[in-house]
């Protein structure tokens, strides 16, 4: 007498199959997606600035650009945030208009934006931005850091209290 192995085989999968198929829910399968949300937007690039020397005792001040597309074209009313990953502090955020976004989000769009930092302190300050659509859908973030010199003051000054800020480039 022979014995086969594809019966036993093909009622293994059976089984299987009546045990996993209850936990689909559709639409990708059950719970929480674990890919990356297809409807939030793409940061594809991010460019700063010194518009000023960077170095403590002064107002610095930067213009960073950012490169982005979001295939639902919702950026227009959604926010850009600025954090200081150094501090763990967030810098600001502002909402973007239309008129903030240069060029077709669908498949590229810049805007720009100030970052200004009031007698920053010596050494690398890294930061991180994301961009959130207005259906509340976030990017990943990008990190970016700026190095500040030490710098004398004059005789008798007295330094800013430091202080930073995130704005729009209008």
């Amino acid at each position: 007498m022979r014995l086969t192995t594809r019966p036993i085989l093909m009622g293994f999968m059976l089984i299987t199959a009546l045990i996993i198929t209850p936990g689909c829910k559709g639409r990708g399968g059950g719970g929480a997606s674990t890919g990356p949300n297809s409807d939030a937007p793409v940061q594809l690039d991010l460019q700063i600035r010194p518009l000023t020397p960077e170095r403590t005792g002064i107002t610095v001040r930067y213009l960073v650009t950012v490169t982005l597309m979001d295939r639902n074209n919702d950026v227009a009313g959604g926010r850009s945030v600025m954090r200081n990953v150094t501090t763990g502090q967030p810098v600001g955020e502002f909402t973007l208009t239309a008129a903030d976004l240069l060029g077709d989000c669908v498949t590229r769009c810049t805007f720009q934006g100030g970052l200004t930092r009031v007698n920053p302190p010596p050494g690398r300050t890294d930061f991180a931005h994301t961009v959130i659509d207005a259906a509340g859908n976030r990017s990943a973030e990008i990190s970016f850091f700026v190095n500040t010199a030490q710098a004398e003051l004059p005789r008798g000054a007295i330094p800013s209290e430091p202080s930073i800020e995130w704005k729009p480039a209008r």
